[in-house]
């Protein structure tokens, strides 16, 4: 039996490699923006950390990975990009994590979290969006724009998310990798 020590020290050991997952996995398309804006390299690590280390290290290690990224690698640029993107994935990691709390831990609860997870994470890159466009009007904000940007442009990211992350998760489970946290 796992005490809450080693089950906590388990979980930041996910994050961090969750982070470092965020750092490399852009490379895989060349860093190039319009590649990543499509297939969404750091989401897929941010969402896997909510399910598998819970919302709290879900939440930080989306919020930290767009910066600590434009550190190591120079990209994505910090404003606006930067910003959005550590609000949807903040947002991304938390509900990941809390909605696979709360609904049942077979497949098609943790395809529902999925979803949740990747709507309320769109959501948050919107209203950052939105903020960012009432401290500089220069920023463009429309409803087409979030729709293109968020779901549109990324259709593939989030395809490859809904094949890959419920049978990753249902995987760790059957090892009994994951706490119930």
């Amino acid at each position: 039996m796992a005490t809450r020590k080693t089950v906590e020290i388990r979980n930041i050991a996910y994050a961090a490699v969750c982070l470092a997952l965020c750092i490399v996995l852009p490379f895989l398309t060349g860093n190039l923006a319009a590649l990543g804006r499509q297939f969404a390299p750091m989401h897929f690590p941010v969402l896997l950390c909510g399910f598998i280390a819970g919302p709290l290290w879900g939440a930080v290690v989306g919020c930290v990975a767009p910066f600590l990224r434009y550190l190591i690698a120079g990209a994505p640029v910090l404003y606006p990009d930067a910003l959005r993107m550590a609000a949807e994935l903040c947002v991304y990691g938390l509900s990941a994590g809390l909605f696979y709390r709360y609904l049942p831990k077979k497949a098609g609860g943790i395809f529902i979290s999925l979803l949740c997870s990747q709507f309320f994470g769109r959501l948050a890159w919107g209203a950052m969006q939105f903020c960012l466009n009432v401290l500089d009007p220069k920023n463009p904000f429309s409803v087409e724009l979030i729709v293109a940007q968020t779901v549109a442009g990324s259709l593939y990211g989030i395809a490859i998310q809904l094949v890959l992350i419920p049978p990753i998760v249902l995987a760790m489970q059957r090892a009994r990798l994951i706490s119930k946290y």
